[in-house]
């Protein structure tokens, strides 16, 4: 998948303008920003929900061919536990350090045989675009089954509860759909007589 390419919303506030970042090597400045999710992140048994925040905090520093931006990236996630799916919650905390860079860089890197160039995280317009670098960083910290704890047991196969709430003698009698006729003909029936009655 190639990075953004095409046009940038310089509304959208994953959108940096790098209007007060010189291009002059050494230079730096604050990145700090708040993002609330237009849409859920992830899979079925995590994810972020829509309106989560994000929060982004470091720097950007410009370098020779780009801006490189180290930031660390914190959100809370949401689940079920895959085994009996009690609701999780947790915070990841991240880091994102990446290279953005000037499109005469990418130029550059396609001439000189560079394959993966295509690849490379780019500026547009004097603009770069975080989300698929953040969203790319927090789905890498989620498991892909995640646990309430380790020795979970699940659930019971029979009712369904939560075995770590059930008690501890919880069982079910099983009994072999062979002898369930036979156990109904050694029953009682209406009106017959059982030993010790008159």
């Amino acid at each position: 998948m190639m990075h953004n390419r095409g046009a940038i919303d310089a509304n959208s506030p994953w959108v940096v303008d790098l209007a007060e970042l010189p291009r002059s090597p050494g230079t730096q400045r604050d990145l700090d920003r708040e993002i609330r999710l237009a849409e859920r992140w992830g899979s079925d048994v995590t994810w972020i929900d829509e309106g989560e925040p994000i929060t982004i905090d470091g720097t950007l520093d410009s370098v020779l061919d780009g801006v490189f931006v180290s930031a660390g990236v914190k959100t809370t996630v949401a689940g079920e536990c895959v085994r009996c799916l009690t609701p999780l919650s947790r915070e990841v905390d991240t880091r994102i350090d990446e290279l953005f860079l000037y499109p005469e860089a990418v130029t550059r890197a396609k001439e000189e045989g560079d394959e993966e160039a295509e690849e490379l995280y780019r500026i547009t317009d004097n603009y770069l675009d975080l989300e698929q670098v953040v969203r790319d960083a927090i789905l890498g910290e989620l498991p892909f089954s995640p646990l309430c704890r380790e020795d979970c047991e699940g659930l019971c196969a029979e009712c369904g509860i939560v075995l770590r709430d059930a008690d501890e003698d919880h069982h079910h009698e099983t009994i072999d759909p062979r002898w369930q006729a036979l156990g109904a003909l050694m029953s009682p029936q209406d009106g017959d007589e059982v030993d010790g009655a008159e």
